[in-house]
């Protein structure tokens, strides 16, 4: 047992490293991205050729090409992109297309007109950089965990991914989706984050009974607090790479996404406090039980804030 501990340290210290180099990147592009960033929205029309778009200060400007709407439907637009030469795209729902320096996006569709959204991200491959080291960083720590050889671990492990999926099934069966959510990053976003809610739940019921009867056990916790920390990052990496395809920013400042964020942080605190502050009983259940609830905020609670009347993340307001 002397000889494997050191490994599962040895991983768990690369994983900080991991996230704090990705902390760095995404802090950087925070600052740089926000001000070398271009967005650009065009109204376009059927068989008429279009140069005109509006800044984020609606400040008009002409491109040095004209696009021309040629067909369209709910789910998608075909265009006519005109300079030396023309090129036709189709551009849909969670599928952009690259034309020149820009990915071009679709917005909206009315009966008459699409409106279009060019994106020139200067720092795109940092993003992508980053979340390639989150993803190392998860690896790392599903390395450090000791996990059980129990099998009613993995029942239950199992039974919660099976849950998610007959919940998907059954919940969206025989109804028309918007078409921002049919894609392929849909089933996994949401499969991912539902484990991961059930395993900080589970492991903070478990926490608190056993503070309670004060024989806290934080093995068991660890284990299931760390996967449930690697299923909600993958649903946080998960649901940035769906923004991207949807929306055109891998994070938006939704409130959705301020309480995923949150939820994230509260369980990072978690590891951090076990990993460098070992001894301490009482403030890692604290976080233990804030990640919870931040957990039931992020699922249910942000639905009643007025905010979220504006939210991406609400498709129905009835």
């Amino acid at each position: 047992m002397l000889n494997v501990l050191p490994k599962f340290i040895f991983f768990k210290r690369y994983f900080f490293i991991l996230c704090y180099a990705a902390f760095g990147v995404f802090t950087t592009l925070f600052f740089l991205g926000s001000s070398s960033d271009l967005k650009y929205n065009m109204v376009v029309y059927p068989q008429i050729y279009n140069s005109i778009c509006t800044d984020e200060q609606s400040h008009f400007l002409h491109f040095p090409f004209q696009v021309r709407l040629d067909s369209m439907n709910e789910k998608a637009v075909y265009l006519t992109f005109k300079d030396e030469v023309e090129k036709s795209e189709k551009v849909a729902v969670n599928h952009p297309v690259s034309y020149k320096v820009y990915d071009v996006y679709l917005k909206s569709v009315s009966q008459q007109r699409a409106v279009l959204m060019f994106y020139k991200q200067t720092y795109k491959n940092g993003y992508y950089a980053g979340i390639f080291l989150i993803f190392l960083a998860l690896v790392c720590l599903f390395l450090s965990l000791k996990l059980p050889k129990k099998r009613t671990f993995w029942i239950f492990l199992a039974g919660a991914l099976c849950f998610t999926v007959f919940y998907m099934l059954f919940r969206y069966q025989g109804k028309k989706l918007p078409p921002v959510l049919e894609s392929i990053w849909f089933i996994p976003h949401i499969m991912v984050y539902i484990c991961a809610y059930v395993l900080i739940v589970f492991a903070m019921i478990t926490g608190v009974i056993k503070m309670i009867r004060r024989r806290i056990d934080f093995e068991i916790l660890d284990q299931l607090f760390g996967l449930g920390f690697i299923f909600l990052t993958l649903g946080l990496l998960f649901g940035s790479l769906w923004a991207k395809k949807a929306w055109g920013d891998f994070w938006t400042w939704d409130i959705k996404e301020i309480w995923a964020l949150i939820t994230w942080i509260c369980a990072f605190f978690y590891l951090f406090i076990r990993y460098y502050f070992s001894k301490l009983k009482l403030l890692p259940i604290i976080f233990l039980i804030l990640t919870a609830c931040a957990v039931g905020t992020t699922y249910f609670g942000v639905n009643y804030f007025p905010s979220a009347k504006r939210s991406l993340h609400v498709y129905n307001h009835e």
